[in-house]
This record gives C-alpha cells, sequence and structure tokens, in this order.
C-alpha cells in the first residue's frame, strides 16, 4: 500500500502550481523574459526531475509503489498541464514537451534511487 506523508504533500502541490503558473504564462510573456522554444523547452527536463524528485519524498511504500506512484502522478500532472497549455495565448499542447517531462520524471527518479542505493549499507561492513 503507498500512502502520503501528510507534511510532504504541499511541497509536491506546491511545485505543481508552481509548473502551472509558468505554463499559464502567454508565448509573447516568455519572448519578453527572453525564453525561446528550445530554451522553454529544455526546461521540462529539470522541472519534471524536481518534480519527481518532491514527490517520492512524499509517498510511501514499498520501492516498487513508490516509483510507479511517482511516474503515474507525474505524467498524469504532464498531460494535464500539456492540456491547460493549449488553451494559453501563444502556447500549444507538445508531444515532445511531453516526452520530456517523461524524461526528466524518470532522470529524477533515477536520482534519487541512485543516491538512495549509493547511501545504502553494504553486506559484510565498511571492509569491502
Amino acid at each position: 500500500m503507498i500512502r502520503v506523508r501528510a507534511a510532504r504533500a504541499p511541497l509536491v502541490v506546491g511545485y505543481m502550481v508552481g509548473i502551472f503558473l509558468l505554463s499559464a504564462l502567454p508565448g509573447t510573456m516568455l519572448a519578453q523574459f527572453g525564453l525561446r522554444a528550445g530554451i522553454a523547452d529544455a526546461l521540462h527536463v529539470p522541472l519534471y526531475g524536481g518534480l519527481a524528485l518532491v514527490t517520492l519524498l512524499a509517498l510511501e511504500g514499498t520501492l516498487w509503489m513508490r516509483i510507479g506512484g511517482t511516474a503515474a502522478l507525474c505524467l498524469a500532472f504532464a498531460l494535464s498541464d500539456e492540456w491547460h497549455q493549449s488553451f494559453v495565448p501563444g502556447r500549444r499542447f507538445s508531444m515532445a514537451d511531453l516526452g520530456s517531462d517523461a524524461v526528466g520524471t524518470a532522470l529524477g527518479i533515477s536520482l534519487r534511487e541512485g543516491w538512495r542505493l549509493a547511501r545504502a549499507p553494504r553486506p559484510g561492513g565498511a571492509e569491502q
């Protein structure tokens, strides 16, 4: 069974609100900030990597339940966010962005779980 750590859930929701607000910026406003299409597209990977990290930290359960829950939540949010962008002037739904969101999610999960495994105690102590 997977559970949400109540104290960490607001961090995930806040992160999602931040992504939603960025996605609500019209295309002309992005241009004013100097975010050309290629730069804005590249931001999907670190943004969703971060979302995966905070989501993993908020979930409790077996490793595979946490990974599956994190991937499902992040990708469902990515899909809803792309749909949301289709209503914002100068923005569009993009399968390429959805792919970048998936890459960022996988990278965030991999970094977190790789770090956790690297820090795990080894059988036989420090001699190995």
